[in-house]
């Protein structure tokens, strides 16, 4: 978060939205960041160890027949191939 300014004490929420992955970023007032934790939704990905962290959503939602849904890493736990009831790649349609 370049120029941030430390005396507001806002706190700052950065998305990516990446091809297969969606990272959601909190920036605090010390300037100190952690990537969002969303345990069932959200994978960890291992970075040096000196680091955090990153957690980061699988871009995928799959619709299910009775009109509910699973998101993120939920749709790589369930193991079925709807590929007609999956929408991968969400940043190519926002």
């Amino acid at each position: 978060m370049a120029g941030m300014d430390t005396r507001t004490g806002l706190v700052r929420i950065g998305v990516d939205f990446g091809e297969s992955l969606t990272v959601i970023v909190i920036s605090h007032p010390d300037g100190s960041c952690h990537t969002m934790e969303f345990p069932g939704i959200s994978r960890q990905y291992p970075v040096n160890v000196e680091d955090h962290p990153v957690h980061a959503i699988p871009s995928q939602l799959r619709y299910k027949e009775d009109g509910s849904y699973l998101m993120g890493d939920e749709v790589h736990q369930s193991k079925s191939a709807h590929p007609a009831a999956t929408a991968c790649w969400i940043r190519r349609y926002l």
